[in-house]
């Protein structure tokens, strides 16, 4: 599996763990303070403090612990703290003991056969080490009502199952988005591949042709400016122009359809792109842009089609942010992800548009402005290099795009 799709995976499920924790945190409070009214005898201080590491753990293991190894760390120290819980609250007489099997199921969701049965493993010593250390209760609950301990396990299974059922739907619903993702990830790559295909092929039949066409052009210039005739030669001048417009737009298609393929890998960092964003927008139109990056910024991609990339970002930013607005880039390094975010004021796009934004020969371009391809092979280099790209827009709101490449653990 790719380390994008894993990293993805991992981030989904982290996620929905650290929402149940949340719940399970409030949940223990709330339990706690029914057994504090019902005037139950039990170490209500340790009580308190297993709760208040579940909630503080959930804040520890998001922030300091590797996104790779967070759902891991979790699980067997939820085991831990369950077993602690449950050993303050009537050991093996607690009919909550089947939570022990929602880390089971949530290991063979999640982690694979061997931290699954690791799980099950660790929970059944957890429940075996109840029997000879627990806190006695269960005398109490039988003297205040028999039935208690039937109505116990009936909530027990009632909460044990509607976790289950939680995560797994969550985790159903991510995988068929992932699927979703990949299938179109997979058009896109056809569609680039025969776009690739297509203008390498035109390219080499249009060439000699363009050629023969350009010099026979020059040489109707020169013979009607020698007779005089000036208008037959800006009619031959145009012809010759628009060869060579035809000839740049053949080898563009073929140069960006590659998105980076052969290009070597490099180390690019913000000051770089300030110096390619100059070079390739001119004065006039860099000077409408913002460029902020801290000092940390920097990543590794193919230099010269990432800088086509975001130059193509930031130019339609600016066709779509009337002068003199200002557009936008956020360079971030992070500890999970590198990201390039173009921000423009301009007059938005309807989501209908923003929909088929990225799309070959798709543009909002006025005819002869554009090939709408800009965007749909900066997608495919971001993509094709481990990232995504995602974009945001509303009329009269502007645009936001981001590109995101995740940072191995």
């Amino acid at each position: 599996m790719p380390l994008t799709a894993r990293l993805s995976d991992a981030n989904s499920a982290w996620t929905t763990l650290s929402r149940l924790r949340w719940l399970a945190a409030a949940g223990q409070l709330i339990v706690l303070g029914l057994v504090m009214w019902a005037d139950f005898k039990l170490p209500n201080a340790a009580i308190f403090g297993v709760a208040m590491v579940t909630a503080s753990s959930n804040v520890i293991l998001g922030r300091w612990v590797s996104l790779a190894w967070r759902v891991q760390v979790a699980v067997v120290l939820d085991i831990v703290l369950l077993t602690a819980l449950l050993g303050l609250a009537g050991g093996p007489h607690n009919p909550f003991t089947a939570l022990y099997l929602v880390h089971t199921a949530l290991s063979a969701a999640l982690l694979g056969p061997r931290w699954t049965w690791g799980v099950a493993l660790l929970s059944t010593f957890g429940y075996a080490a109840l029997f000879p250390w627990h806190y006695p209760v269960h005398e109490i609950m039988q003297h205040h009502d028999p039935t208690a301990h039937l109505r116990g396990m009936w909530v027990a299974f009632a909460i044990t199952s509607v976790a289950i059922a939680f995560f797994v739907a969550r985790l159903a619903a991510v995988a068929r988005d992932q699927a979703e993702a990949l299938i179109a990830a997979a058009a896109r790559a056809d569609r680039l591949a025969s776009l690739t295909t297509l203008a390498a092929g035109a390219a080499h039949e249009l060439g000699s042709p363009l050629t023969t066409i350009a010099i026979a052009a020059k040489e109707l210039e020169n013979g009607a400016r020698q007779a005089g005739r000036e208008t037959d030669a800006e009619d031959a001048k145009l012809i010759g122009e628009e060869t060579a417009r035809c000839r740049e737009i053949l080898q563009e298609i073929a140069g960006r359809a590659g998105t980076g393929v052969g290009e070597a890998p490099e180390r690019v960092d913000g000051e770089w792109l300030e110096a390619e964003l100059r070079r390739a927008l001119g004065e006039a139109l860099s000077a409408r842009v913002d460029v902020a990056h801290g000092r940390a910024f920097w990543a590794i991609l193919p230099p010269r089609t990432f800088g086509r990339a975001v130059v193509t970002l930031v130019r339609n930013a600016l066709e779509a942010s009337p002068d003199p607005q200002r557009v936008s880039v956020h360079l971030r390094r992070g500890d999970e992800a590198v990201e390039v975010e173009v921000l423009d004021s301009g007059v938005g796009l309807s989501a209908a548009v923003a929909a088929r934004v990225g799309e070959p020969f798709f543009t909002t371009r006025p005819p002869g402005q554009g090939l709408g391809l800009g965007v749909f092979l900066a997608r495919a280099f971001v993509e094709q290099t481990g990232g995504e790209m995602t974009l945001t827009s509303a009329p009269g709101k502007g645009t936001r795009v981001l590109m995101r490449w995740p940072l191995p653990p």
